[in-house]
This record gives C-alpha cells, sequence and structure tokens, in this order.
C-alpha cells in the first residue's frame, strides 16, 4: 500500500495510475543517481542502454516493463542494478481526467511517466529516457552527478535535451545488420548521420525553449508528402511552416530528462515539465529512431494502436 504523501495532490487519474504499479524485482535505493524509463519489447536496444547510463554514473535503473514477452523482463530482472515495475495497466490504457472544467483522456502510459518518480525519486533527481535515447552530455561534464551539480548551482529543477534523430544513410541498410547493438558506438555505426542545425533556444527566465529547427523524421515526412504535409510551405519561415503544416506528422525536438522532483514538480506528458525553472545547461538526446527493429516496433505499435491519435504518425513511419 503507498503512502499517501507521494500522491498528495494527484487527480483520480494519476492516483490510479500509482496505485496499480508495484515493484516486481529488485529494491529501490533512494539517493542514488538514478535513471528511469518505461519499455515494451525493447530487449534489442536495452544492453546498450545499461552500457551508455552506467558509463554515466547511473547507479540504478527503475524500469517498468509493460507486458514484454521479448526477453525484456527477464534481462532487467537479471541486472542486479536494475529494478523491475509492474502494473496493473498498459502503456495504451485510456484514463479520463479533469481539465479545467471539462474531461480529457490521458493513456496510462503518459501518467506512469510522472507518477512513477512521484513514489520512487520524490525529493531527488531523476534521469528519464526512453531506451532508444542516449544523453550526451557538454564537454565540460563527464557524469549525470555532474549534471545534478550544475542545477544545485543555479536555481534549477530541470534540464532540457535537444533531441538529435540519428539515421542510416540509407535505410535498406538496417537490413544488413546480423548483431544487436552492445554500446552507443555499435549503434553510431548503423545510423551515424543527422541534421547539423539547431532545433531549439533555451532565453533566461522561460519555462519552454524556442523552437528555432525541425526534426529530421518531421523533415522526410514533409519532403515526401506523408500525412497533411506538403513541400509547397517549404518557403516559409519555420514558424509559420510549422502553423501551417503542423500536425501528427511531426516529432519533437527536445525532451527534459532531468528533473528534480520537489514538491509540486511533475513531469508533464513526455516532454514538460510543470512547477519547475529550467537550467541554462543545455544537453543533446540522441534518438535512434532508425534501427534494424524499427519496421517490427512500427507494425506493432499500428497494430496495438497505443500512441498519440491510434498510432497515426507510425502509419506515416511505415509509408516513408
Amino acid at each position: 500500500m503507498l503512502a499517501d504523501a507521494p500522491l498528495s495532490g494527484l487527480d483520480a487519474a494519476h492516483r490510479r495510475v500509482a496505485e496499480s504499479i508495484s515493484v516486481v524485482a529488485g529494491r529501490v535505493r533512494p539517493s542514488v543517481s538514478t535513471v528511469y524509463s518505461l519499455m515494451r519489447n525493447e530487449r534489442y536496444l536495452l544492453p546498450a542502454f545499461l552500457h551508455h547510463y552506467r558509463s554515466l554514473g547511473a547507479e540504478q535503473f527503475i524500469l517498468l516493463s509493460d507486458r514484454s514477452d521479448d526477453g525484456t523482463t527477464e534481462m532487467i530482472r537479471s541486472q542486479p542494478d536494475c529494478v523491475l515495475l509492474g502494473s496493473t495497466y498498459t502503456y495504451g490504457d485510456w484514463l479520463e481526467m479533469p481539465a479545467g472544467g471539462s474531461v480529457r483522456r490521458r493513456r496510462a502510459g503518459v501518467l506512469m511517466k510522472a507518477v512513477i518518480p512521484r513514489i520512487y525519486l520524490a525529493g531527488s533527481v531523476g534521469f528519464y529516457a526512453d531506451s532508444d535515447e542516449f544523453l550526451v552530455l557538454p564537454p565540460e561534464m563527464e557524469r549525470l552527478d555532474d549534471v545534478v551539480s550544475a542545477m544545485s548551482c543555479q536555481p534549477a529543477e530541470a534540464v532540457l535535451a535537444s533531441m538529435i534523430e540519428m539515421y542510416p544513410e540509407r535505410y535498406s541498410e538496417l537490413d544488413q545488420v546480423t548483431q544487436g547493438p552492445e554500446t552507443v558506438a555499435d549503434l553510431l555505426r548503423i545510423a551515424p548521420f543527422f541534421d547539423g542545425h539547431p532545433l531549439i533556444m533555451l532565453e533566461d527566465g522561460t519555462e519552454k525553449p524556442t523552437v528555432v529547427g525541425e526534426s529530421a523524421s518531421s523533415r522526410l515526412f514533409r519532403h515526401f508528402a506523408i500525412g497533411a504535409r506538403s513541400r509547397i510551405f517549404d518557403p516559409l519561415p519555420l514558424r509559420l511552416r510549422r502553423r501551417f503544416t503542423s500536425n501528427v506528422y511531426s516529432s519533437a525536438v527536445y525532451k527534459t530528462p532531468v528533473i528534480h522532483f520537489r514538491s509540486g514538480v511533475d513531469l508533464d506528458g513526455s516532454h514538460d515539465v510543470t512547477g519547475a525553472r529550467h537550467s541554462s545547461t543545455v544537453l543533446g538526446l540522441l534518438h535512434f529512431k532508425f534501427t534494424p527493429d524499427s519496421r517490427q516496433k512500427v507494425e506493432r505499435i499500428i497494430e496495438e494502436k497505443t500512441h498519440s491519435r491510434n498510432s497515426l504518425k507510425y502509419v506515416g513511419y511505415r509509408e516513408l
């Protein structure tokens, strides 16, 4: 039974999800450098994910396995620095929650990202990353603890990261890869390219960054006129182009992977934080969207309809 303190101030939907989560294996250690994540059939990327964050000084992983049947759950269970979580909800389950006098629906998985740190990381700094996201630190920093130290020197509870989508020279090259990646270096050999332009600007005193560029996926969707996007908008400034062509076929360009979960500070969805001041430091987040297991993952997500708008963007990935 959960203590009520971590759940104070939560609406009924968040509370129900929080009460559904339990530790399946391992023991949570307080006050150690912790990475947490939700995973569904990520056995392909999990070895590289663990290796990378261990190399940055992560001492603990709190990982919720959502009905994985590819060996993900068993691998998490076998790692001494991993805590395996389970839930009676699945990522794609819908819950209703109040929103300014009306009711809106949110996926249970989105709420899980907010309540897991409430339960297990309250008062601490936590690092959130999906299995295909690999944090890159500035040259003056070597470990996750360095990021925490920099935050403590500023009036900040959160650190933003610019998402950098990595891709191969040709998609057909992915069919030639026969061995799963063990390190981020292996992933960089598979998908070494990225779009070399800035994506966000963070001004002092602002809660959210200004978007000044688009992701590789968004560029490709637009280039091939997938979904509602069209190349006729190319000559427009980015601000206007986003206004006229923004739809489900666009990808986020930033996340907030580092958060000090003080009272009133919560992860909102997958990208933003409420009640937090941002550090002037901006990190990088290598996003390996295009890997040899991409086709299989896309087909599963389309079939299960667990993501936004019944996974419509993944229909775009299949078309791409």
